[in-house]
């Protein structure tokens, strides 16, 4: 009976230890002036508009020292160090700018905007599993989403460049847009406005929707590809 009642303790406090969150560490870092953000290696970034360029980096299961932030040719860069495998490790960093032009997130990298975006051209690239969630008002959008990467974006766009391959997802059903060049393949989806002019291409298992009435129309499918109105 003891040797149960042992066995249950034990049981019960390996349970404890294993739900019981790492513990975590936070630091703020001042940055030089960037136009651009690039992301990688399973790192969430929540962006905000301010007067100053700076982060907010909390981390739990790796120290935060191991958070390497760096600003080269005005994009400021966001990786892991000597990253190990570690399967309980998070990573946020909240950072302020005070102008984007471009977002860049891969290998498992996630990018959320809370304010929008203003700019004259904004550039959006994700793969490898990369998310970017994001409200822009831009003249020029130009975005690419490849290797499993998805965009998920709204507001609004005079012109739209965008592409979608090898499992990317572009979800623009919410960001108007005027003009709309859209190309999807090897099984890439896509989800565009088009209010003025449209052209579209799918191939190899690629798909687009659309929404708008168009004037200007060019559609173009070939193996499997797919365009269709919403």
């Amino acid at each position: 009976m003891l040797r149960t009642t042992l066995f249950y303790i034990v049981l019960m406090a390996a349970s404890l230890l294993y739900f019981v969150p790492l513990h975590g560490q936070e630091e703020e870092r001042g940055l030089a002036p960037f136009e651009a953000v690039s992301v990688t290696g399973g790192i969430e970034v929540i962006l905000e508009k301010g007067d100053s360029e700076k982060a907010k980096i909390r981390t739990w299961g790796i120290d935060v020292e191991k958070v390497d932030l760096f600003v080269k040719g005005r994009t400021l860069k966001i990786q892991l160090l000597n990253l190990s495998k570690i399967d309980d490790r998070q990573v946020k960093v909240y950072l302020t700018y005070k102008e984007l032009h471009g977002v860049r997130a891969t290998a498992g990298a996630r990018v959320y905007g809370r304010d929008l975006i203003e700019s004259d051209r904004f550039v959006v690239r994700v793969g490898s599993g990369g998310f970017a969630d994001l409200e822009v008002e831009t003249n020029s959008l130009d975005a690419r989403a490849g290797e499993g990467g998805v965009i998920e974006i709204s507001g609004k766009a005079d012109t739209v460049d965008v592409s979608a391959s090898t499992g990317g997802r572009y979800e623009g059903y919410d960001l108007e847009a005027n003009r709309t060049h859209a190309r999807a393949s090897t099984g890439g989806e896509i989800t565009v406005v088009a209010h003025e002019a449209l052209d579209a291409s799918a191939n190899t298992g690629g798909s687009i929707n659309y929404r708008g009435q168009p004037k200007e129309k060019n559609t173009r499918t070939l193996f499997s590809g797919g365009i269709h109105k919403m």
